[in-house]
Parts: C-alpha cells; structure tokens; sequence
C-alpha cells in the first residue's frame, strides 16, 4: 500500500503566520509551515515590508491579500498591496470599506479592488464595525486578527450570516492560543483588547488536500495510507469526510496517519444532496467525482466561487462539458441556489484539452480522471500554490503523467 503525504494545512500556516508576526516572534518556531505559494508569498511579503520596501506584491495569493490589507493597516503602513493581473480583480471593497469605517487610511481601486493604498493614519481608530457576512470569511479572519490590537479592542457586526464558518471558528481558535480571545455569537463577533503572545507551534495536514486523493482512491479502487492525517477541530474541511463516506470511502485512523480505502460491496446513491457552505474549497472536487462516478449531484452553498481564482462554478461548467456532464446553474448565485451537476460521462477523445483557469484546485479536482484517459493541462504547475508535490503523490498512487 503507498504512502501518501499531504502538505500542511495553508489556512492554518497563513493564520499562524500572521498571529506569530503580530505577537512580535520568531517564524522560525512555527514548525510544519506551509511550503505553498501562499504562505511562502505572505513570509516575503511581510520580509518586504521589514526591510521598508513600500510596493508589496501577493501575486496569487488571495489569502495574503485579505489577512495583510488588515495587519499593514494596523502597522500604520504607507506604500501598496498589489498581485497579479487576476488578483487585481478579486473584490477586497467590503474589508478596505470597513478598516476606513475604523479610522484606517486605506483605498482600493474604483473601491472594490487591488491595489489598496496605505497612507499615514491620523484619525482615532474606533472599536465597531458592520461588514456584510456572506461574501468572504477571510475579510472577517482578517479584522478578527487585528482586533485585540486596536486601542479599544473590537466588535464586528455582521449584515448578513457568516458564510463559511469554520474558517472564523479556525482564527478564533487560533488567536486564544496565541493569548488572546474572540467571541462568535449569530450575527456579532467580539474580541476584547489583549495582547499576542509568541508561540512554538506544529501545523498539521491539510484536510483541503484529502479530497483530491480521496478521489484518486474512489477511482481507482487502490487503498492508500495517508501520514499524519487526524481528526481536527481546526479545519472546517475536515466534514468533507461524510461526503466521501457517502460516495463510498473508508477511512481508518491510528497514530500515524489515515488508512484511505474505498468500501466493497457498496452501492452508490443516485443523487447526492451536498451544501458546501462551510467547505466550499471541496466543491470543485465533489462535482468532478459525481460527473465520474454518475452520481446526480445538487450543491447548495457554492455563493462565494465566484470571487475565488476563477469564478470555479463557470469553470467546472466548461471543463466538464468536454466529457458529456451539464452543470446547470442560473447567473446569480445566491447560498440557497442548487447547482445541478448531470449527465453521461465519456472520455471519447484521444486527448482532452484542459484549462487551469489560474486555479489550483481545478488542476487538482481534474486530475483524478486521468484514470479514464489521456488529457493536458495548459499550466500543470499551479498546483504549486498550495500542493507543491502533487504530482508526485500521484505518481505513488499509479497515476502516470507525460
């Protein structure tokens, strides 16, 4: 049986990384970091602004974006936060509006996007917010982790409920372990004025990547044992696990890791009704291996895909149409839309043409197929960003790629 390795968890390093900056400590005592894009952008970026640069630069990573457009606010920067071309359209208006709310001298462009211009903040920094809840949890982790900082703490009053909310619940968790505090309620977060205190910290594996060998394994029928892969608290991304379960896999955990298997004599369900309101990065994955296996997918909760690297609903839509599946969706995506995912899969070419969309995680939903036939990706190696060894993990589970 192979033995799979899953990098560490991004969300968990990003947050870390910033939480240890702002307690004033050392990096070097925050162990199991993120080798991705996006943590390792954050780490230069904030490098960068050590060393007085005044042009910062994210590229792709949205992440960085969100959590340093708040933490540069707070550290009174003056100079820019700019990324790619696509980053550059990614909306960062509801977090610059509400850091302007607060008393922070910060713009974006036309209000909405990147870059956002820091200048030199001279009004009194307030302790109340409102921002809208449903459009990006990373602009609320965001304030969240700049909260206990500000003169007289912080409350955020949210317009609407918090979409993806394991993601709050993870910085939460992780702040009272830096030594300071955060209080969820229905529609009001709070967090008293305290103080970081610098930590040793392991970051563990990344449940973001499970789904994607999980599905190498349903496909295949090849058990495989994933290494320090545990049950956790901190990843929202963990409940993907019931989804699989109900598709037909097997997980066992012991000290080391996860024995990954795909259950015999197990019959699929004919529909499966999926919200992916608090795991949304799994959406791309899930309505791939439905399309495979010719399970009748309806996915509620898929509202915040439109912002992602790419608008990821539109994209699957395009791509899964070239082996014979329909993703029926209307134009306006709302939490309560169903997003239908139907048809008669087939690998009748040759060679199928792939597009990566500048997305990881649809180079990385896709590849899986390849069990069936023979495709390309225009730009393979955006799985840098956040699973640097994809490729060859897969290559272990008998995948071959050319």
């Amino acid at each position: 049986m192979p033995t799979v390795q899953l990098p560490t968890s991004k969300s968990v390093s990003n947050r870390v990384v910033v939480l240890q900056y702002l307690a004033k400590g050392s990096f070097s005592d925050l162990k199991n970091l993120s080798d991705a894009a996006d943590t390792q952008l954050l780490l230069k970026a904030l490098a960068d602004f050590d060393s007085g640069l005044t042009v910062l630069n994210i590229g792709h990573a949205g992440t960085a974006m969100r959590f340093l457009t708040a933490l540069l606010a707070l550290e009174d920067f003056k100079g820019v936060l700019t990324g790619s071309d696509r980053m550059l359209h990614r909306p960062i208006g509801p977090l610059v509006s509400a850091l302007r709310q607060l008393g922070f001298a910060v713009s974006s462009r036309e209000g909405h996007f990147p870059p956002v211009h820091f200048e030199k903040c001279i009004a009194a920094i307030g302790n109340s917010v409102s921002i809208d809840g449903h459009i990006s949890s990373q602009f609320i982790s965001a304030l969240m982790m700049v909260g206990p900082l500000l003169p007289n703490g912080l409350t955020i009053h949210l317009n609407t409920p918090l979409t993806s909310i394991p993601y709050a619940q993870q910085t939460a968790l992780l702040m009272e372990q830096f030594g300071a505090s955060a209080i969820i309620e229905e529609q009001i977060i709070t967090i008293p004025k305290g103080k970081y205190l610098p930590q040793d910290y392991v970051v563990e594996a990344d449940w973001s990547a499970f789904g994607y060998i999980a599905t190498c394994v349903l496909l295949t029928g090849k058990p495989c044992f994933i290494e320090n892969l545990f049950p956790t608290q901190l990843q929202g991304d963990f409940n993907v696990l019931s989804v699989f379960e109900q598709l037909g896999l097997s997980v066992a955990f012991n000290p080391q890791g996860a024995e990954v298997s795909k259950k015999s004599d197990f019959n699929l369900p004919n529909t499966l009704v999926v919200n992916f309101s608090n795991i949304p990065d799994q959406a791309q994955t899930i309505m791939v291996l439905c399309a495979a296996l010719g399970v009748h997918l309806l996915a509620t909760g898929l509202h915040t895909l439109k912002i992602k690297e790419t608008d990821r609903v539109a994209a699957v839509a395009q791509e899964l149409a070239k082996f014979g599946i329909v993703v029926s969706y209307p134009e306006e995506i709302l939490p309560e839309t169903v997003v239908e995912v139907n048809g008669q899969f087939a690998f009748n070419q040759e060679v199928i043409n792939l597009k990566s969309y500048q997305d990881h995680r649809m180079v990385m939903a896709f590849a899986p197929l390849a069990v069936y036939g023979n495709f390309s990706f225009d730009v393979p190696d955006e799985v840098k960003k956040s699973f640097p060894t994809f490729w060859d993990e897969l290559l272990k589970l008998g995948y071959r790629y050319i």
